[in-house]
């Protein structure tokens, strides 16, 4: 057993020597295409070449190689412009410069402010007793609210399948979570 591979019908040599063979002619066809594909590519680039670029440096003239270089400013006065900057904000992702202010023409502006900025609705149940889940951001806590209960001093007046609605006076929150 240890010696089989000696034994082996001349058929079996014969075809390990073709497959042999075959190798060798499908690697060397493989190198000739990829000689011929180096061939078309250099080709390719030396046909698109333009006009050749100039990249000397000039002789020290005392003339400046870059005239727009000698209109540069000082750095401080780069450094006030770098420092105003969000370095890490996106010019098109810029927020406006002024914070909309909320609108102080009715009563109890700041308290629905104070109201949607302590308060964020987490889920909803929907079932025979409707309940809003509300987080209070201050005290950290979850707050199961029904119909009619207050919070914040504002009352839940309305429980749908996708918001609720608060109502401080007059005025009406809808909160979605």
């Amino acid at each position: 057993m240890l010696y089989s591979h000696l034994f082996q019908s001349k058929a079996g040599n014969v075809g390990m020597l073709m497959l042999r063979g075959l190798n060798c002619v499908l690697l060397a066809g493989l190198c000739a295409a990829l000689l011929y594909a180096a061939q078309l590519y250099r080709g390719a680039l030396g046909e698109s070449q333009g006009e050749p670029i100039d990249v000397s440096v000039p002789a020290r003239s005392g003339k400046p190689v870059n005239p727009t270089l000698k209109s540069a400013q000082p750095l401080a006065a780069y450094l006030t412009d770098l420092t105003k900057r969000d370095l890490f904000e996106a010019p098109w992702e810029k927020q406006s410069e002024v914070p909309e202010q909320p609108p102080d023409d009715f009563e109890g502006a700041k308290s629905v402010m104070e109201f949607t900025q302590s308060v964020r609705l987490v889920g909803i149940i929907r079932d025979e007793n409707p309940k809003a889940v509300v987080e209070d951001l201050i005290n950290r806590e979850t707050l199961f609210v029904s119909l009619g209960d207050e919070i914040k001093g504002a009352i839940l007046s309305d429980i749908f399948e996708d918001k609720v609605i608060f109502r401080i006076g007059d005025e009406v929150i809808e909160m979605y979570p």
